[in-house]
């Protein structure tokens, strides 16, 4: 982080880097300028662990989006005055954004997050804003540094920052003590109202090709207190007859005047998993963010944001941490605050979410069949095995036996605790699965079966219609499937059928509740298929519906993250 972007956007916590962790490369990333200046820019996803000069421990990612991405995801003072400082090239212009979160953020004195908005042009790498403790906008663009920047190069320049305020820098590059592909910049750097300087800054920092702003040793994450137990709602009847329904708007937090609403800004990959407090955690498929909101009164509000790198392509949450995987065949680990927790190189993509079996065990199921156990707040690995093919279909688990189902029907199941393999058994086209007592309940191609689930042996095969899993659970003994074609609730003892229904558009089987989303209304109904409620969510969320539990009841969500609240 630039001396500038420090002082602004970390306010009390001082920013002198004094250790980093990196993942990244020195690369040039396609679409930026042939010159000297891009080739300092971290590539999109990078991250580093930094030591503050005051010893407070950063998480530091760098995303690398296009203006309009950037536009759609920073607050509406920041995007309009970039807007007005760039002119009609913000929408099209190459931008860097780096967002610096704190471990410890109250004993930092600082918020949450730190942002900071720079654009790689033919100028070189210039300074748009910065946002956190307060916010600057600069009009011109601070140069960082020049396009041609080579040791002995020296600019300056001066312009407004927002709020009646003014800024001047004169700096100079030279030769670095952190490598041959390294520049030292120092200088100065003051800002000013009214004439009065009120602030001036020595500037004394190290860019180096591909990683930004370095310094030699590596920091570490520190040891956090993380609520890791998955949650495992269970609604009575009782309770879903006093639900009612209400829209939850998604918004982002103005540092000047209230939040604003963005409904439809966070095109989606996936449903968005539950937040600590009543709070939502969302894969953007605009911004390739992860993006985790907090509620306020009826709001809910971004308070953080993280990047992995690449496309996301599943989230999950174990608790308090969100883990999201991406194209880069990686799964990567967030706390409540945005803070990056850890990077787990996997050896392929995930195509269904991150699943945590319990409090220490976070199951990462890959689409070449590769089953990979982590500890939820470390990312260390407990144990991994494999399956015959691509796994699509969420695990199962229960009293420490875990089951995967790969698209080959591949069913193997696992001690949880050890990783030792308890049986491997094969129900055709397997798309579902769920440990019920003693039985393991797999939907095939044409069947829901039951295994046993102490040796794997075949118990009942129940014929059923439908191809299109959209939800399989159990309330006592009785498993709810829906195929479809149909909603079935058979014996968990001899698969007999007890009653049917249409299909819904999802399924989820909810403590002694079965919760579907039917067009635009949710329903509940009870184990014996009684109606306990039906809540109308709004007609302008797209189909199809998603639902997604909650501890307390359920969202209805749609692709561009709009929000309806089904519950107490």
């Amino acid at each position: 982080m630039s001396s500038v972007r420090a002082a602004i956007v970390v306010g009390t916590a001082g920013a002198a880097v004094t250790g980093l962790l990196w993942w990244g490369s020195a690369d040039l990333t396609a679409g930026d300028p042939d010159h000297r200046a891009a080739r300092f820019v971290p590539r999109d996803g990078t991250h580093a662990v930094v030591v503050t000069d005051d010893g407070q421990v950063t998480s530091e990612e760098h995303a690398r989006l296009n203006g309009l991405e950037s536009l759609l995801s920073t607050p509406t003072v920041v995007s309009v005055a970039v807007s007005e400082a760039v002119g009609e090239a913000s929408a099209s212009m190459r931008i860097w954004r780096q967002t610096t979160t704190w471990y410890d953020h109250e004993a930092a004195g600082g918020p949450e997050q730190g942002t900071s908005i720079l654009a790689v042009d033919d100028r070189g790498v210039l300074g748009l804003a910065s946002y956190g403790s307060f916010t600057l906008t600069y009009d011109p663009p601070f140069v960082e540094l020049p396009a041609d920047v080579h040791p002995g190069s020296e600019w300056s320049g001066e312009g407004t920052a927002g709020s009646g305020i003014d800024y001047r820098y004169e700096l100079a590059a030279g030769d670095s003590d952190a490598g041959d592909d390294c520049l030292n910049v120092t200088g100065e750097l003051a800002l000013s109202r009214d004439g009065e300087e009120f602030f001036t800054n020595d500037v004394d920092e190290d860019w180096c090709e591909g990683r930004g702003i370095v310094s030699a040793e590596a920091g570490e994450v520190p040891g956090l207190d993380l609520d890791t137990e998955p949650l495992r709602p269970e609604p009575t009847v009782a309770e879903a007859a006093d639900w009612s329904t209400g829209r939850l708007p998604l918004r982002i937090a103005e540092r000047v005047g209230a939040p604003f609403a963005t409904d439809s800004l966070f095109a989606t990959e996936g449903p968005p998993v539950p937040g600590p407090d009543g709070g939502l955690v969302l894969a953007s498929s605009t911004t390739r963010d992860l993006a985790a909101f907090v509620r306020r009164d009826d709001a809910l509000v971004r308070q953080a944001v993280g990047h992995p790198g690449g496309e996301p392509t599943a989230l999950g949450a174990a608790g308090d941490v969100a883990v999201v995987g991406t194209t880069t065949k990686r799964a990567v680990a967030y706390g409540s605050l945005g803070e990056r927790l850890w990077t787990v190189e996997l050896p392929d993509v995930l195509l269904t979410a991150p699943f945590g079996a319990d409090d220490e065990h976070l199951v990462l199921a890959t689409a070449s069949g590769d089953v990979v156990v982590v500890d939820p707040a470390t990312g260390e690995e407990r144990w991994d095995d494999t399956v015959a093919d691509q796994v699509t279909a969420r695990p199962a688990y229960d009293d420490g036996l875990l089951v995967v189902v790969d698209v080959a029907g591949t069913v193997k199941a696992w001690d949880l605790a050890a990783g030792e393999v308890r049986w491997e058994s094969e129900v055709p086209g397997a798309v579902a699965v769920a440990v019920v007592g003693d039985r393991v309940v797999v939907h095939g191609l044409g069947t829901v079966q039951a295994l046993d689930a102490g040796s794997g042996d075949r118990l009942w095969s129940t014929a059923v219609d439908g191809a299109a899993p959209q939800g399989l659970g159990a309330i006592g003994d009785t498993v709810v499937v829906d195929t479809g074609e149909d909603t079935l609730a058979l014996a968990v003892g001899d698969g007999a059928e007890r009653w049917r229904r249409p299909s819904a558009d999802q399924t989820l089987v909810l403590g002694e509740l079965v919760v579907q989303a039917r067009g635009h209304r949710v329903v509940a109904l009870d184990a014996d298929a009684e109606q306990v409620g039906s809540w109308p969510i709004d007609d302008d969320l797209s189909a199809p519906v998603s639902l997604v539990a909650t501890e307390t009841g359920v969202w209805a969500t749609d692709v561009s993250s709009r929000v309806v609240e089904v519950g107490p």
